[in-house]
């Protein structure tokens, strides 16, 4: 019983130091990106009307550049067919597929109706690769949540996929990308993206 005792003080002690850390932010290299993220994403949203979708371009398109490993990314969306094109091909889809992903952004978050970003927590997904989950919570309280896959290279850590609600981004694009590269080429993924750019450009001013 004494022993006993003992053990459930030592609990009550701890969760009694460990409580008041619940709920702080993360102070880490990996959630600083995540942060600095949200951050320009809040900004987007709050000025949107304001900066309209191109101004919410050039808000964000430093924060993502900074954010993203996008030769990585490009190379993954691209599998074998990365190896087929030249330096001015390889080039090119990394600045349209980097323009598209701005545009996405821009487009996406315009408007702000009371939400915010919440980083909750991080974890190693693998060596060298981090896991950020990020909550995006609605006025109503309605939460979505985005889980950030971080990849450290040469010091740094950039972005290199997203769970949304579960979902993984690069694996969806990746599936739509080889198989427009299959049927199409490479012209044909690249005139894709500057038509999805356009389109976003045209709903965002809308």
């Amino acid at each position: 019983m004494k022993k006993f005792g003992w053990i459930t003080i030592y609990c009550i002690l701890m969760i009694g130091l460990v409580s008041p850390l619940l709920g702080q932010p993360l102070h880490s290299k990996t959630a600083d990106v995540i942060e600095k993220l949200n951050a320009a994403l809040v900004e987007s949203m709050k000025k949107g009307d304001k900066l309209g979708f191109f101004g919410r371009c050039r808000l964000l398109e430093p924060v993502i550049k900074n954010s993203f490993d996008f030769p990585y990314i490009v190379r993954k969306v691209t599998g074998k067919y990365w190896k087929d094109m030249d330096e001015n091909q390889r080039k090119m889809l990394l600045n349209n597929y980097i323009v598209w992903t701005v545009a996405k952004y821009a487009q996406r978050f315009h408007k702000y109706k009371g939400q915010k970003f919440e980083v909750v927590s991080e974890s190693e997904f693998r060596p060298q690769v981090m896991s950020v989950r990020s909550n995006l919570v609605k006025a109503n309280k309605e939460i979505i949540e985005f889980r950030y896959f971080l990849l450290e290279n040469k010091g740094s850590w950039r972005i290199v996929d997203i769970q949304v609600s579960g979902v993984s981004q690069l694996a969806i694009n990746r599936t739509q990308f080889k198989r427009v590269l299959k049927d199409k080429g490479f012209d044909g993924l690249n005139t894709g993206l500057k038509e999805k750019v356009k389109e976003l450009s045209a709903i965002g001013k809308s």
